[in-house]
């Protein structure tokens, strides 16, 4: 079938008209090549079938056959507000975003930098001989956290439920827990990598890059297309989940988690593309395209026109600019070096107020929890109590020495989850009266099986505790922001009941008693300062 490509477009244009755009090529090479390195050494050495370098090498291409409009304007004048004021919204997004290790400001400044750049020198015609390009980049944005909070969790519910169901009717010997699968002898944990969120957003990408380049007639064929992408990929991951099961029963652990655990992923992958082109194929018997095609980059010779030399030249200095302010904001001075070191062994007391810990047995965490755990935090106390009427308390303190966009706090609405458990309320933000002041704290009821957990939490970042995500986050970047790097550090205590609300009322009887036990200095290591005079 043809596609946009069957054209390839003649390139001409005048020597000096290339020349203007080298201040904003200098520009552009110094906001964004270190970008793309720590992109490469970050986010893209992960092996999640990462589609990245794919999408960035197809944006570059497609730019480059598009050059001819985009080094040649035509008679449309350029659009300098809309211009500037995007341009220098990107490179204000670049700032922050760059100097916090907000990957999502730094990468999505692309957009609006390349777009700004576009309407100052060619207005219109420019966008709309870049649109795609430009907008393909999006799929370069690391998926912020909240997204992935907010989607990883059900989708691992959704594919273990399925995968199990699927082995069950085969007649394997298969029970689930949460998204940890049993078969035979061996249990399974379906990781945030098997949930099939980084294989949606990759043959997204793919996807919407194959309806691009063939560029159907049909609305409803390129509909129907774009909306069997997401019931693909859910469906090819739940397929691997099963096939990597069948291959652990058959072979043992390690032919599951060795070559056989990437390849399968890969494969699927694949197959999922091909699954897509056989329906393309399929809906082109009933909606077939015109027999004439219009190719996307065919452009008529574009008029000469007057290269608009002074902004180009000041919007390559202001990238320079902002590159250097990237720099210049990213903090250095970490806070953890302002006071004495931290030890949460020797400042929480054993025995407080009636309670008295006791030895329990460890909680079994997973293999890619405890890779977060030991990654994020420095300290960690996990201790359980008992009261004369036998009331038991768990409690447990996670600190990190150095929090940012890069390295935060793991919550206990994602951490739970990934245990297999599945919240029942919450979490709900809720304030504990004390003499100190009021102490904001988020409350939720996990649930694994017979164990029904009713929990209290609260953050603290820096020098105040944190009553919600939102402000957790603007804490975080207004400490970056004024060069210091905050710690972090995160209390909760549970209990194991049915009643939540009696459960509750434990818990702040406990957290009351032990932060009264506690001398001032201790106390705002754990409260921050909300000390009234």
């Amino acid at each position: 079938m043809p596609t946009a490509l069957d054209n390839p477009l003649p390139f001409s244009h005048p020597a000096s008209a290339e020349r203007l755009w080298w201040p904003v090529l200098v520009g552009l090479v110094a906001l964004y090549l270190p970008l793309y390195h720590t992109l490469a050494t970050m986010f893209w050495d992960k092996g999640l079938e990462e589609h990245e370098p794919l999408v960035l090498a197809a944006s570059l291409y497609f730019l480059w056959r598009s050059r001819n409009a985009l080094f040649r304007p035509d008679h449309a004048k350029p659009l300098p507000v809309l211009g500037w004021g995007l341009l220098v919204f990107g490179l204000f997004l670049y700032v922050i975003g760059e100097s916090q290790t907000i990957m999502v400001f730094a990468v999505g400044s692309q957009i609006p930098v390349l777009a700004g750049l576009l309407l100052l020198s060619q207005g219109i015609p420019g966008i709309r001989a870049a649109w795609f390009p430009i907008l393909f980049l999006a799929f370069l944005i690391p998926v912020p956290e909240f997204l992935v909070d907010a989607a990883t969790t059900p989708l691992k519910q959704h594919v273990s439920l399925l995968a199990t169901q699927i082995l069950y009717r085969l007649h394997y010997p298969v029970a689930r827990s949460g998204v940890i699968i049993a078969i035979g002898p061996y249990r399974l944990l379906v990781a945030d990598a098997c949930s099939g969120l980084h294989s949606i957003i990759s043959l997204s990408a793919m996807g919407l890059l194959y309806l691009y380049l063939m560029r159907h007639d049909s609305r409803l064929r390129n509909l129907l297309l774009t909306g069997a992408i997401l019931p693909i990929a859910f469906l090819s991951n739940v397929v691997r989940v099963v096939v990597l099961a069948l291959i652990t029963y058959r072979f043992g652990d390690q032919a599951g988690q060795g070559f056989l655990h990437g390849f399968a992923g890969v494969l699927l992958f694949v197959v999922a593309v091909l699954c897509l082109y056989l329906l393309d194929g399929i809906l082109g018997l009933f909606l077939a395209d015109s027999p004439v095609r219009h190719t996307r980059f065919a452009h008529s010779a574009p008029k000469r026109a007057r290269a608009p030399r002074i902004p180009l030249a000041v919007a390559g200095a202001g990238m320079v600019f902002a590159t250097i302010l990237g720099f210049a904001f990213v903090p250095r001075a970490a806070m953890v070096h302002n006071g004495p070191p931290l030890d949460l062994a020797r400042m929480i007391p054993k025995h407080f107020g009636g309670w008295q810990t006791v030895d329990a047995a460890p909680l079994i965490v997973n293999p890619e929890t405890q890779a977060a755990i030991d990654r994020i935090y420095n300290q960690v106390l996990s201790r359980t109590y008992v009261d004369a009427q036998g009331q038991v308390m768990m409690l447990s303190i996670a600190y990190g020495a150095r929090q940012g966009n890069s390295l935060q706090l793991h919550k206990p609405e994602v951490c739970y989850p990934s245990q297999g458990f599945t919240l029942l309320q919450g979490p709900e933000v809720v304030a504990i009266a004390l003499p100190q002041g009021e102490l904001p704290v988020r409350r939720l009821v996990a649930e694994k099986g017979a164990r029904v957990e009713p929990i209290t939490y609260w953050v603290k970042i820096g020098d105040a505790v944190a009553g919600d995500s939102l402000s957790w986050k603007l804490d975080r970047l207004k400490y970056g922001l004024t060069g210091v790097v905050p710690d972090g550090l995160i209390f909760r205590v549970s209990t194991i009941t049915r009643d939540d609300r009696r459960a509750y009322a434990l818990e702040t009887r406990f957290i009351r008693s032990l932060l009264g036990h506690l001398p001032s200095a201790s106390r705002q290591r754990l409260i921050g300062r909300t000390e009234q005079p």
